[in-house]
């Protein structure tokens, strides 16, 4: 990846939010509408993931959704990025709706 941000979708980072693939749990960095950040869990093979897979939320049950495609998209170290198809009308609002920086302020470039 060579250090420059290429995931250019809106990404969203919802607290809580689990993704579980064939029973393994995995705690997610961000989200966007269409692909996933996620920790890295030993013994996943994540270039032959299938589903079924789903999004797990304990606080937030509208979180809960199954997934219906997956596939392999990058890695790097300890992060893994997943594609993947929703099965949810109006999931981005919701993921914005439940994002835990929304009410934080920007921070400006002081330096100009």
């Amino acid at each position: 990846m060579s250090g420059r941000e290429r995931r250019t979708a809106a990404r969203y980072v919802v607290g809580g939010l689990m993704l579980d693939l064939d029973g393994v749990i995995h705690e997610t960095l961000d989200i966007s509408p269409r692909a996933v950040a996620i920790l890295r869990e030993k013994g996943v093979n994540y270039s032959r993931l299938q589903v079924p897979a789903k999004f797990q939320s304990k606080s937030v049950p509208v979180l809960n959704m199954p997934i219906r495609a997956l596939q392999f998209i990058t890695q790097r170290a300890s992060l893994i990025v997943l594609g993947y198809e929703s099965s949810i009308e109006g999931w981005e609002e919701i993921l914005k709706a439940h994002d835990v920086r929304a009410d934080m302020m920007q921070l400006e470039d002081v330096f100009g």
